[in-house]
């Protein structure tokens, strides 16, 4: 962030491309200031239920989430498969 990111050039362009005022307030804008996250995602597969005729299934929670000063959230999630011959492995990204 600040000056050395070049957002109130870019904001200028886009300003100038559409015909519009042109920004107000970078003179107020933070210093250049590095961009630090740390993120964790975690999934896991939980014990497969019993097969259904030919059908088998798994569940695989996820939970992750990140933490810094450019981002900060938490997130949770899922993904239940039903099929055959389900591979051993966590899904789709």
């Amino acid at each position: 962030m600040g000056p050395q990111s070049y957002a109130e050039d870019v904001q200028t362009i886009v300003h100038d491309i559409i015909n519009v005022q042109g920004p107000n307030g970078w003179n107020n804008q933070l210093r250049n200031e590095p961009g630090v996250v740390l993120i964790l995602d975690r999934q896991w597969r939980l014990k497969a239920p019993p097969r259904i005729a030919a059908l088998e299934a798994d569940i695989i929670p996820a939970f992750g989430g990140s933490f810094g000063n450019v981002q900060t959230h938490v997130s949770t999630g899922g993904i239940i498969r039903i099929g055959q011959s389900l591979p051993l492995d966590f899904g789709p990204p």
